[in-house]
């Protein structure tokens, strides 16, 4: 049953019938459900169980759902419609509202959802909003209200401030230009300000007023007044001269003083004229005379300016000194009376002056320099000075006297002595103590040996006196030396000698004593005692002697190493047998011990532990021991066989699954076990993944188990369907909608009802265009199911659009149309948007005579249109425009310093369309001079109106030779180099002069250009000075790779006891065009561990370019090494006792194999045996896991003669070690075998690591047994040479042929040798050094052979040419002045000559030839001669035609600058500097440094300087000063809430990210106060951070920290408890306790 819950309640009370029952007695049968009709039911499904109960007893029940559902949507109140302004500065508004709300039939509180909510931004316009509430069950209810906003106010229109402005130059109006109208609006949209009338009008005599305005999109119009007052208030501005400073007229204490240059300018436009007062020429007195010049207009209104002349006498006496005076001391004094005259004075007044000295003449001069200073002072007070040196002086020097020569002992302890001494004195001719030093002085530190002491004195003057001794120091005792007590050494380890080491020492009375001890310590001393004698020598050579006895034995123990402990596994039976090996000795003679073990290898073990010993013993009886177990036992456990994991899918209706599954065990008991698992076999399984462990247990209680995994899923997803596409209108104001939708759904496999979500959501505000929304549901088992549908949101409402006002406008000038702006043109559309309005004709464009109609047009976003028209009307009143061609500059007519010009391009409009004539003056093709030439050009209208126009033409030669360079080239290392010679061809000068140039190139064809990029720069010179050139580039590089050449392929057998092998390999080698020597690496490299099979090894060499050269080789690693199965030695027994056979039982055959794997020996006859009368053959046999089969054989006799089997290595084959034609080889796999089982050495002579000659040397292996029954074998090894000698050849060689000839006799050297076998070789080369070489390239082939008759050669080649250039020789350098009234000369010379290393007679053509006619400047003449094979030789000289007067620099005002930002330097731009020259022509002007350089920090000199065509500088200078003023710039951290640290009201802060930047670019340290990491107390904390540039500039900034407590505090619960109704309840009273809190702040 579906029933509706109770209105109020999650609850129904329901009421049901119709149970029944029938039962095979017959009987009727009562039913009871539970719970009965007329129960309250409370949950969603609620299942009832009927029963009834026959007479036997037997019940019978059903069941049956009673589900309670909820259909009724909830019922929502909205609030009323509400209306808005915008939010200041936009247009739309954050909009707050209350009072939705919702009641349920279940009873239930519900939260009622409004979509855009409460506090959203509304746009412009209405909206509605939809306000929504869900219950339980998932009935939705609706409700609806509506959000207007809108603007009604105004713009607020700001106007510039009142303007005064003079009239315009001619007029009583002015044309006034005004900005700074501006608006703003609430909406925050930008509007536009009109203006009328507009800037840039005709503003009449008096008050004019402007009105502006603007309107808003909603039409709000704001505007405001300014006033534009025209009158004429500017008085004449007059210019006086510079202030002027002059001296006296002579004789006099004024001065007639002529002055001009002042001048008067007014707006009036006329002449006027300046009256100065005093005027110019007349007589000023001494002291500052202030000059007033004024003018006056037509106006009346009077201009001034003001300048002074001042008058003064600042000139000083001019003095004459007597001339420097030097004198000697007086006797038994420093000091001189001095006595002169001389001095005298004159002065510009002609007055007699007197003058005074200091000191006096006559007056006492103290010793060394005086200085005498005369002066005289005139009337005006000036003074004049000179001055003269008086010098007394001393040149006698003083008498010394030294003391006697001294002999001293060393002293104690050292080489030296400290000797005193005393005696020396010194006198003086001045009577003064004189203070004499010595050097070395009394009590110093003399060396051994003879030292010379100086004594000197020096007197006041610096006369130097001096006398010399000696002080000699010896040494004559000789020292004591002391040796060791007699010393005893163990062998050293693997010797039965021993390297011993000792101290003796030494004393000497000098500290410093030789000892030397024969033999010395740390020599190799042999068995028994060595006597050892000990000298000591001091540095003087006194010596002393000891000795002591060394004696070297043997009493250490053999170092046994036992096989690790066993443990082994039990086979059947009580016992295993137990196979060991790897027991060894170490003793310190080096020789072999032989390891005996008890029990033996392959012995049968019981269970438990048994301890093996094994022993060896030395040859001087010293004996080792160890010891190792061997446990027995059974550890394993029985192997059990799971199911691999299972994945199944939910049983239907259920999250659950039954599963079925089989497990197996087996055990090395061979018993069946019982196998256990947990859940078992047939269980239900939850959703999701469940671990099933299965275990089996054997009866040694060995358990084994194993796991495997259940999965229960559910991989079906939810089937979403969507709504139906949408489409929609934007929302007024904007170009967005809010789009409400419903319909989406959800079905399960599982049936259960899911949720469907959608994004974006309904009543979501939805962008201009389609938006896909993709609608979501996830079932229980995290399946998604997804549908998609389309909202779209499109404007169709057109813009409204408003024209400005019609327009009348004047022509421009020189046309019938006019270039009109205009603006005030706006649009509005409903999406919101600021639209652009486009006009036809737009603003901006000619207009032409009449009315002319603009369009304007706004499209909205969504394409539709709007237009308005207005008429812009355009009259005329101008006259006419000419326009002239552009400034000309030519170059000089061909001879000539000008030019015949021809120009046009002069043209004239006029507002009344005529076509005008143009006449320039001077007109086109004139002749035109050196220089700038004005040409003025004019037309006149028909109503007489004049226009014109000026332009230049400048005739100069400034044109360069145009230069061909060859093509960049890119060339390869020459072989062996990294550089190459690079040849290329000669590049081509072309002038307009016509004249042949010569072209130099910089580095030259032929040069060796290094690795890498170089620009070669080809330049040449034309009569002029101009200079052409071109650039082409050459790139030397290397890109072939290095020749690396491999090892041949190795095949290698395993080393001993692994299947791997450790190989050494050599010969890899590299080779490369660079001529670098180049490291060759292998991957593996030599002596790695190779695995089984073929392992490729890449050898790899890379050069110094990068290139990168391999080769590979292969190294194969195989076992063909049959086991080695050692048996027991032959053995001799007695017959058994009544018979001619015996029963015999033999051990210790065992087998090694070169894989290192345990290998099973099996023998036959097997041990135990009955063997015959003689000998009988026991065969032993292995197989390893290679199938390699190893046996042995033995015989039982009843005698021993078997001597030992020695087994030799294969033959072998070497290479000669380099520099020598032998090898030092090292072999090994020696080995041996002895019937007696005892373990012999193998001696091999020569030994292993011998050095062997060149050929075949036969080695023998011996083995001796105790019975001395000897065994040998022998190999063969064979040294042999197969390299080839490396033979080096010279560089290639390029020389001139010889003189008078086509060939060269060339001498060379530096080919070399160098061959493995280290011997010396002779390198002989074809054609040899002195030959005769042809012309061209002539290849040289050098061989050598070594003794092996291996032959290296090598090549190189000699080029013979002829590329030397004749040599021209010029006259020397002319000047002249140039002829008069031009800045040309014809000049005459001579003398040019040429030889050639040809010999031959050359003649020799200059250009300009003598007698030419030479410029003001450059003229460059060159000679050249051109020999045989075209090789060309050329000098140059100059002529020059001179000026010299230098231009007339003038430079800008001095700078002060702030510092660029980022930098302590600035960026400076200046400008104003300018020149005149005497020759009138036009100059540039260079300053250095330049306008928009970089200035660093202080003051920087600027010089400006410019250049004439004759070469004649002008400078000047001017300051700029950079300087920083500015604050460093501090960023904060942003402001921080932290939480108290627990348990207290503070906070220890950490804070980083403050940082400073300066306009000096430098980094600054910032300090923050307090600095982080400081405790910071509850609320806000204000930290200030500060920097501080170079220039003490300080920035700061702060930031907030807020300490604070938003921790709820942690409450904790007693434990969830589940209780039992009280008795005859549904309910139960409860008590509980452990309820408690914790707070961060430790406050309860």
């Amino acid at each position: 049953m579906t029933v509706e819950n109770d209105y109020g309640n999650m609850t129904a009370m329901v009421e049901f019938s119709g149970e029944s029952v029938t039962d095979n007695s017959g009987e009727i049968l009562t039913v009871t459900c539970d719970p009965p009709s007329n129960s309250t039911f409370t949950n969603v499904e609620n299942v009832v169980t009927c029963t009834a109960t026959d007479a036997s007893g037997n019940v019978g029940s059903c069941n049956f759902t009673i589900t309670l559902q909820d259909y009724q949507s909830p019922d929502v109140t909205c609030p009323a419609d509400i209306t808005v302004e915008y939010d200041y500065g936009n247009t739309t508004a954050v909009v707050e509202f209350s009072g939705e709300s919702v009641t349920d039939n279940s009873g239930e509180i519900l939260t009622v959802i409004c979509q855009p909510a409460s506090n959203s931004t509304f746009g412009d316009g209405t909206h509605k909003v939809m306000c929504f509430a869900t219950d339980s069950s998932g009935n939705i209810g609706l409700c609806y209200f509506n959000v207007t906003v809108q603007d009604t106010t105004s713009p607020v229109v700001t106007c510039p401030s009142d303007k005064i402005v003079p009239y315009d130059y001619g007029n009583t109006t002015a044309v006034v230009e005004f900005g700074g109208e501006s608006a703003t609006d609430n909406s925050g949209e930008i509007l536009s300000v009109t203006c009328t009338p507009p800037s840039n009008s005709t503003f009449e005599d008096g008050e004019n007023v402007v009105t502006c305005s603007a309107t808003d999109s909603s039409g709000n119009v704001g505007s405001c007044n300014f006033t534009i007052t025209v009158e004429d208030n500017v008085t004449p501005v007059v210019t006086c001269p510079a202030d002027m400073t002059v001296e006296y007229d002579y004789g006099n204490t004024t001065a007639v003083v002529e002055f001009s240059g002042e001048s008067a300018t007014d707006n009036s436009g006329a002449t006027l004229t300046v009256t100065c007062d005093p005027p110019s020429n007349s007589t000023f007195f001494s002291g500052v005379n202030i000059v007033v010049c004024s003018a006056t207009d037509e106006a009346g209104l009077n201009g001034t300016c003001t300048f002074n002349i001042t008058v003064q006498d600042t000139t000083l006496p001019v003095l004459t000194c007597p001339t420097n005076i030097t004198v000697e001391n007086e006797y038994g004094n420093l000091t001189a009376v001095v006595a002169f005259d001389g001095e005298s004075a004159t002065d510009n007044a002609g007055h007699q002056l007197s003058v005074t000295c200091d000191p006096p003449s006559n007056s006492t001069f103290s010793f060394r320099e005086n200085v005498v200073t005369c002066s005289a002072t005139d009337r005006s007070g000036n003074v004049g000075t000179c001055s003269f040196t008086v010098v007394v002086e001393d040149i006698r020097s003083p008498v010394v006297n030294c003391p006697a020569n001294v002999t001293s002992e060393i002293d104690d302890g050292n080489t030296t002595a400290v000797v005193e001494f005393d005696g020396e004195s010194a006198t003086d001719n001045s009577g003064q103590d004189m203070v004499v030093t010595c050097d070395p002085p009394s009590n110093s530190t003399f060396g051994y040996d003879v030292t010379v002491v100086t004594c000197s004195a020096t007197d006041l003057s610096g006369n130097n006196g001096s006398c010399e001794f000696t002080v000699t120091v010896e040494d004559t005792t000789p020292p004591v030396v002391s040796c060791p007590p007699r010393t005893f050494s163990e062998y050293d380890y693997g010797n039965t000698t021993a390297v011993v080491t000792f101290s003796s020492s030494a004393t000497d009375n000098s500290g410093y004593v030789n000892v030397t001890c024969d033999p010395p310590s740390g020599s190799v001393f042999g068995k028994g005692n060595t006597r050892v004698y000990c000298a000591a020598t001091d540095f003087a050579g006194n010596q002393d002697t000891c000795n002591f006895r060394v004696t070297v034995r043997d009493r250490t123990d053999p170092v046994l190493t036992c096989p690790p402990s066993q443990t082994v596994e039990l086979e059947n039976g009580n016992t295993t047998i137990v196979t060991f090996d790897g027991e060894s000795a170490t003793d310190n003679s080096g020789q072999d011990i032989t390891v005996v073990c008890d029990p033996s290898s392959n012995s049968s073990f019981p269970v438990g532990e048994t301890i093996v010993t094994c022993y060896g013993i030395d040859a001087s009886n010293n004996v080792g021991t160890c010891g190792f177990k061997i446990v027995v036992q059974d550890t394993t456990d029985p192997s059990l066989t799971c199911p691999a994991n299972l994945t199944v899918e939910y049983d239907y209706g259920n999250t659950t699954a039954v599963v079925t599954f089989n497990t197996s065990a087996s055990d090395n008991s061979g018993y069946s076990l019982d196998v256990t698992c947990s859940p078992p076999s047939g269980s239900t399984f939850e959703s999701g993944t469940t671990e099933v462990t299965c275990t089996a247990t054997d009866d040694a209680s060995n358990e084994g188990s194993c796991t495997f995994f259940v999965t229960v899923q559910d991989t079906t997803s939810p089937e979403v369907t969507c709504p139906v596409n949408i489409t929609v209108t934007n929302d007024y104001g904007n170009t967005t909608a809010f789009v409400v939708f419903d319909g989406e759904s959800v079905t399960d496999n599982s049936g259960v009802q899911l949720n469907v979500t959608c994004d974006p959501p309904s009543n979501t505000t939805f962008t201009s265009g389609p938006t896909t929304v993709t609608c979501t549901s996830i079932d229980m088992a995290g399946n998604v199911g997804t549908c998609t549908f389309t909202v779209l949101v499109q404007d169709t409402v057109k813009p409204t659009i408003s024209c400005p006002a019609d327009i009348t406008v004047e022509y421009d000038y020189g046309n019938t149309s006019a270039l009109v702006e205009f603006s005030g043109e706006y649009a509005t559309d409903n999406s919101g948007s600021v639209l652009s309005v486009v006009c036809d004709p737009p603003s901006n464009s000619t207009f032409w005579d009449g009315e002319n109609v603009v369009t304007c047009v706004a499209t909205d976003g969504a394409g539709l249109a709007a237009s308005c028209n207005f008429t812009v009307t355009v009259q005329d009143t101008t006259p006419p425009m000419v326009t002239c061609p552009a400034v000309m500059t030519v170059e000089y007519d061909y001879g000539n310093s000008t030019a015949v010009v021809e120009f046009s391009g002069e043209s004239v409009t006029d507002n009344s369309g005529a076509t005008l004539s143009v006449t320039c003056d001077p007109p086109s093709n004139s002749t035109f001079a050196d220089g700038e030439n004005v040409v003025t050009c004019t037309a006149t209208d028909a109503s007489g109106n004049v226009g014109s126009c000026n332009f230049t033409i400048t005739v100069q030669d400034t044109i360069a030779a145009v230069l061909t360079c060859p093509a960049d080239m890119t060339v390869e290392y020459d072989y062996g180099n990294t550089t190459a010679v690079v040849e290329f061809a000669d590049a081509k000068a072309l002038d307009n002069s016509g004249e042949s140039l010569a072209v130099t190139c910089v580095p030259p064809s032929n040069t060796t250009f290094p690795d890498g990029e170089h620009e070669v720069t080809c330049s040449a010179t034309d009569g002029s000075g101009n200079v052409g050139s071109c650039n082409f580039t050459i790139i030397v590089q290397d890109t072939t790779d290095p020749v690396v050449v491999c090892p041949n392929d190795l095949v290698v057998e395993y080393d001993y006891g692994n299947t791997t092998a450790v190989v050494e390999f050599s010969g890899e080698s590299v080779t490369d065009n660079s001529g670098e020597i180049l490291s060759v690496t292998c991957d593996p490299p030599s002596n790695s561990t190779f695995g089984d099979g073929e392992n490729v090894v890449t050898c790899s060499a890379t050069d110094a370019a990068g290139n990168v050269g391999t080769c590979n080789f292969t190294i194969t690693v195989e076992d063909t090494t049959n086991p080695v199965v050692t048996c027991p030695a032959d053995m001799n027994v007695e017959y058994d006792y009544g018979n001619t056979s015996a029963v015999v039982e033999f051990s210790g055959e065992s087998v090694t194999d070169n894989s290192g794997e345990t290998l099973t020996v099996t023998c036959d006859p097997p041990s135990n045996s009955t063997f015959w009368d003689g000998e009988n053959v026991v065969t032993c046999t292995a197989t390893d896991a290679s199938g390699n089969v190893g046996t042995c054989n033995f015989t039982i006799t009843v005698e021993d003669t078997t001597e030992p089997v020695v087994t030799c290595p294969a033959d072998i084959t070497v290479e000669y070690d380099y520099g020598n034609t032998t090898a030092v080889v090292e072999f090994s796999g020696e080995s041996v075998t002895d019937n007696s089982g005892e373990f012999l050495t193998v001696a091999c002579s020569p030994p292993s690591n011998s050095t062997f000659g060149d050929g075949e040397n036969v080695v023998t292996c011996s083995a001796t047994d105790s019975a001395n029954n000897t065994g040998s074998c022998n190999f063969t090894i064979t040294v042999q040479d197969t390299t080839k000698p490396e033979v080096t050849c010279p560089a290639d060689m390029t020389v001139e042929n010889d003189h008078g000839n086509t060939t060269a006799v060339v001498e060379f050297s530096g080919e070399s040798v160098t061959d493995n076998s280290g011997e010396t070789l002779s390198v002989t080369c074809d054609p040899p050094s002195n030959s005769t070489f042809v012309d061209g390239d002539n290849v040289v082939t050098c061989t050598a052979t070594d003794a092996s008759g291996n032959v290296g050669t090598c090549n190189f080649t000699i080029t013979v040419e002829d590329a030397v250039n004749p040599i021209v020789t010029c006259p020397a350098d002319i000047t002249v002045e140039n002829e008069y009234g031009n800045m040309t000369a014809v000049v005459d010379f001579g003398g040019e000559s040429a030889t050639d290393n040809s010999g031959n007679t050359l003649s020799v053509t200059c250009d300009p030839p003598a007698n030419s006619t030479f410029f003001s400047e450059g003229n460059v003449v060159t000679c050249s001669a051109t020999d045989g094979s075209g090789n060309t030789g050329t000098c140059n000289f100059t002529v020059t035609v001179q000026d010299t007067e230098n231009p007339i620099v003038t430079c800008p005002a001095d700078i002060t600058v702030e510092y660029d930002y980022g930098n302590t330097t600035a960026v400076v731009e200046f400008s104003g500097e300018s020149v005149t020259d005497n020759s009138g022509e036009t100059l540039s002007v260079t300053c250095d440094p330049s306008s928009n350089s970089t200035f660093e920090d202080g003051e920087t000199v600027v010089t400006c300087s410019a250049t004439d065509s004759s070469g004649n500088t002008g400078t000047c200078n001017f300051t700029i000063t950079v300087e920083d003023t500015s604050n460093p710039v501090v960023i904060c951290p942003a402001d921080m809430a932290v939480e108290y640290d627990y348990g207290n009201t503070t906070a220890v802060v950490e804070f980083g990210g403050e940082s400073a930047t300066d306009n000096s670019g430098h980094s600054l340290s910032v300090t923050c106060d307090p600095p982080s990491n400081s405790t910071f107390l509850d609320s806000e904390n204000i930290v200030t951070c500060s920097a501080t540039d170079l220039n003490n500039n300080t920035g700061s900034c702060n930031f907030t920290i807020t300490v604070q407590d938003t921790t709820d505090p942690v409450v904790t619960c007693p434990s969830v408890m589940v209780v039992e109704y009280d008795y005859g309840n549904t309910s139960a009273v409860v008590g509980f306790s452990g309820e408690s809190v914790t707070d961060n702040s430790v406050r309860h």
